[in-house]
């Protein structure tokens, strides 16, 4: 679980220091920077970690352009330590269930295909059950009987390249690939298989043009861009004149990351406040896609989350999202009406979606609830003058001037008033 104590003002520049440096495109100090914050709990950890694997992948990336291998491959081993993603557990444990379960299993899956007819996942499922309770003639049975009704269902093919690769049919195990990846482009486990055959068959160039697409498809996949930088060197080494680079991040936050973000959220609203507070946070579009996931899934976590929406009105605000931005405001003001940082959002969206008389309303609230603020009086001011309302204007640029006398913006636009 995360720690649950707001990071220091120190840790915080230390974060923003390499988020500024992230932008600036200046991976490896961005990376340096960023390295020291690994070790923290919560956010700011998982924050670190995902953005310095991002700057080295961004730095694997450039040592494919330049062909270098070697420090693409150690860009990426960097880049998995600092993500540390979870692996699922390999095989299904089938294979340890007993003969007597296993054949329940089997049964049972048997007397389903009676049942389902249209679909060709039950048959999939019930040859791989076949082949790892090891009876694989059935399984090539099950498998063979499904591809006459569903010829190019690319699971169906996968499965069957998948065991005739097992079986060292190399040859016949590309052919089905190929028809595997012809009826899903893609699907990138299919074009994965294909280069692992091709590889085995010795077609470098073959390899890492199904590899290039797969990691094309799957920019995220951390084994599949070190696998295929394994390949496109090996055929470098071989004297192909191979076209290999790697993508950039597709930016798309892992679930693990997003359930480690949203826990810490959910404990401390403050801190994703602080992160929008950074200079530039709420400007960065990958921070803010990562933090919007995060804050929905805290909202159901939490019996009256009014901050969480109004944190999270902001996030869709910085990501272009005005009517998610507004509903957000809008829900937490229904949870506590007399929320001001909530109603003075929603004045703001309402005035910057053209809404300037509700957006003239919502500010008058919010002042009458507490927010008697002098930019609050200013933005007020600004809509009543558009408005062609002057007199009202200039009673809340003169309270903007009586809260803060030395409040530049609102003694320009009285002085222009009385011009």
């Amino acid at each position: 679980m995360p720690e649950h104590s707001p990071p220091d003002n120190q840790i915080r520049r230390r974060y923003a220091r390499g988020l500024q440096l992230y932008r600036l495109r200046r991976w490896q100090q961005s990376a340096d920077a960023l390295e020291g914050l690994l070790g923290e709990g919560g956010a700011v950890g998982c924050l670190a970690r995902a953005y310095r694997g991002r700057a080295h992948r961004m730095m694997a990336r450039e040592a494919m352009e330049q062909r270098d291998y070697t420090a693409a491959t150690r860009h990426l081993q960097a880049a998995a330590a600092s993500e540390q993603r979870p692996r699922p557990a390999a095989g299904s444990g089938a294979g340890a269930a007993g003969a007597g379960p296993m054949r329940h299993c089997l049964e049972e899956m048997e007397r389903g295909l009676e049942v389902d007819r249209a679909s060709a996942d039950p048959r999939r499922r019930l040859a791989q059950v076949q082949w790892q309770s090891g009876r694989r003639e059935e399984a090539y049975m099950t498998l063979t009987r499904a591809l006459r009704r569903f010829p190019e269902h690319p699971g169906l093919l996968l499965q069957m390249g998948l065991y005739l690769a097992a079986e060292e049919r190399f040859p016949e195990a590309r052919a089905v690939l190929a028809q595997a990846r012809d009826a899903d482009c893609g699907n990138a486990e299919v074009l994965r298989a294909l280069a692992w055959v091709a590889a085995v068959e010795g077609d470098l160039a073959a390899c890492v043009a199904a590899l290039q697409r797969a990691v094309d498809l799957g920019p995220d996949d951390l084994l599949l861009a070190h696998q295929f930088v394994v390949a496109a060197a090996a055929a470098d080494r071989a004297g192909l004149r191979v076209r290999a680079h790697l993508p950039e991040p597709a930016g798309g936050p892992a679930d693990a990351r997003v359930i480690e973000l949203s826990e810490y959220i959910a404990a401390e609203p403050d801190f994703a406040d602080a992160l929008l507070s950074c200079p530039g946070g709420s400007q960065d579009q990958e921070l803010l896609g990562l933090l919007a996931e995060a804050v929905e899934l805290a909202i159901r976590k939490q019996p009256r989350p009014m901050t969480l929406h109004w944190i999270g009105s902001r996030v869709c605000e910085g990501l272009g999202r005005l009517g998610a931005a507004i509903e957000h405001a809008h829900r937490a003001l229904s949870l506590e009406p007399g929320y001001v940082q909530a109603r003075v959002q929603l004045a703001d969206l309402y005035a910057r979606t053209g809404r300037g008389e509700q957006a003239v309303l919502e500010y008058r609230r919010a002042v009458a609830d507490g927010a008697d603020w002098p930019d609050v009086h200013y933005r007020v001011a600004e809509l009543l003058l558009r408005a062609r309302r002057a007199p009202e204007a200039r009673r809340h640029l003169r309270r903007a001037l009586e809260l803060n006398e030395q409040y530049a913006p609102a003694a320009r636009a009285l002085a222009a008033l009385a011009a």
